[in-house]
């Protein structure tokens, strides 16, 4: 999905090229990949209310606001399982995920002049008791909400000093937070990050809810949408690069490892482009646009649809996998010094085409992308100021 552009009461900017920041990047302490990209460990049965909920006081209110569901109620997550009405639905949310981006919607690093609206991700999914413990329904719901210069400054300096308290500890891959494993949702650093989440996310600063739903039909299939406040009420809006409020994805068509997105892609990276040509060389060739997805300094979330880029990640697996091609051999790749190691999925999972998460949960399945992994590192050399030094 994609940040929003909408303006408001809460819009702010600053350009690249003054620091977003209050010192420079060699007086602060070098944040990392799960400090600015933050994963919770899914809770034991007693202690589902130890993770954010909608309803929880945020700044200006609680978190998600009713208003927001006003018009269609609060969505069905996941068809399959689905729940008696919109106080059960909303009572299941919780936030499995949080993510700081200093300039959201556009490419890393950002071109000198770039206008930034820096925002924090909440990432909420319906969760449910399993029978190994809970687990999460498909889909879930995205809300950004935008801060000012001088707030993402705060929290930066917040998440420094957590840092720095952990300064000596080892460096690890894009996984469930270090902390929030060792010391759990009781812990220190878990109530750290919800004051620091309450203070800035609420209805005072949101700016758009994003949502993708597993639908009950016989085939593998979800819908994207969005929904911004560019008056007074919450309204469905466009997807990026596309003319509709709502994408289509449809996988393993025909009984056979495929992707289809309706309405078709518009943009020349079609991800899925790979499936339908003839040839070995064609494929090849088409694998590029793959590449170019995963790659945050080509694509920003608002020059690729929702579908698109939640599909890719898989596809560069099944390539791999099937055809022997493989993205480190593309010259149009992410590279970073900030570490790229993430908590993938099975190979098996992956090419199955039946988990879209990029940063969230299916069942008590984690899912993170090479996508969101490249985000994370492009999002630490913009607050700290150089690309890729590391830190």
């Amino acid at each position: 999905m994609s940040e929003s552009t909408t303006a408001g009461s809460s819009t702010a900017e600053f350009s690249t090229s003054e620091s977003p920041t209050t010192s420079s990047p060699s007086e602060q302490t070098a944040l990392r990949n799960v400090d600015v990209a933050v994963i919770y460990p899914l809770p034991l049965a007693d202690e589902l209310e130890l993770l954010m909920a909608p309803t929880d006081p945020g700044n200006g209110g609680p978190l998600l606001p009713q208003e927001v569901f006003a018009a269609g109620g609060v969505p069905e997550l996941d068809e399959r399982s689905p729940l008696p009405d919109d106080a059960a639905r909303l009572a299941a949310l919780r936030v499995v995920a949080v993510r700081f981006d200093p300039c959201p919607g556009e490419l890393a690093p950002p071109p000198a002049g770039t206008v930034c609206r820096p925002e924090i991700r909440l990432v909420f999914q319906s969760l449910m008791s399993g029978p190994s413990g809970m687990a999460a329904r498909d889909g879930a719901l995205h809300a950004f909400y935008r801060l000012t210069p001088d707030q993402f400054a705060a929290v930066l300096d917040e998440l420094r000093d957590i840092r720095s308290e952990h300064a000596t500890d080892p460096e690890t891959r894009l996984d469930v937070h270090p902390l929030l494993q060792s010391t759990g949702l009781h812990g220190a650093y878990a109530r750290r990050l919800e004051a620091l989440v309450a203070r800035f996310a609420g209805p005072a600063t949101l700016v758009r809810v994003t949502e993708f739903r597993r639908l009950g039909t016989p085939e593998v299939r979800w819908v994207f949408s969005l929904k911004e406040k560019p008056a007074d009420t919450w309204q469905e809006m466009q997807i990026p690069t596309t003319d509709v409020t709502e994408e289509d994805l449809v996988t393993i068509v025909g009984g056979t490892w495929n992707a289809m997105i309706a309405p078709p892609v518009s943009h020349p990276d079609d991800a899925t482009r790979m499936f339908n040509v003839a040839s070995q060389e064609e494929m090849a060739a088409a694998f590029a646009a793959v590449v170019r997805v995963l790659n945050p300094r080509i694509h920003s979330s608002e020059s690729i649809d929702c579908a698109t880029c939640h599909i890719a990640p898989d596809v560069a697996v099944f390539a791999l996998s099937t055809q022997g091609l493989d993205v480190a051999d593309y010259p149009e790749r992410f590279t970073s010094s900030y570490p790229l190691d993430f908590a993938a999925k099975s190979e098996t999972e992956s090419i199955g085409f039946e988990n879209m998460h990029m940063m969230s949960y299916l069942g008590a399945s984690l899912s993170v992308t090479d996508r969101v992994a490249n985000e994370a590192a492009a999002t630490l050399e913009i607050i700290q100021g150089e690309r890729g030094s590391g830190g």
